[in-house]
C-alpha cells in the first residue's frame, strides 16, 4: 500500500490531534520497505512523552479506507 505524501500527512494530523505529545511517528513493515504495493495495512509506531488510551488512537484513524496497525510507546519505555 502506497501512501502519498498528503495521506501521510493526514495521519499525523490526525494522531497529533489526539494526542499533542506525540514526539514521532514512524511507518515501518512491508507497507514502507518490503512490498508496499502488496501490503494490506499500514504499520505505524508512535513514540509519545504522555501515552493516552489506546483506543483513541485507533479511533482517530477508524474512517480511512484501509486497515492501520498502531504500536505506541512512551519515550524512554524501549
Amino acid at each position: 500500500m502506497m501512501l502519498s505524501v498528503g495521506m501521510k500527512e493526514g495521519i499525523c494530523k490526525r494522531l497529533v490531534g489526539y494526542d499533542e505529545d506525540i514526539v514521532e511517528i514512524i511507518q515501518f513493515g512491508s507497507s514502507s520497505v518490503y512490498a508496499p504495493e502488496y501490503a494490506r495495512d499500514v504499520d505505524l509506531l508512535v513514540i509519545t512523552k504522555d501515552k493516552r488510551k489506546y483506543g483513541g488512537y485507533l479511533d482517530c484513524l477508524a474512517d480511512l479506507l484501509f486497515d492501520m496497525d498502531v504500536v505506541v510507546k512512551e519515550v524512554g519505555a524501549f
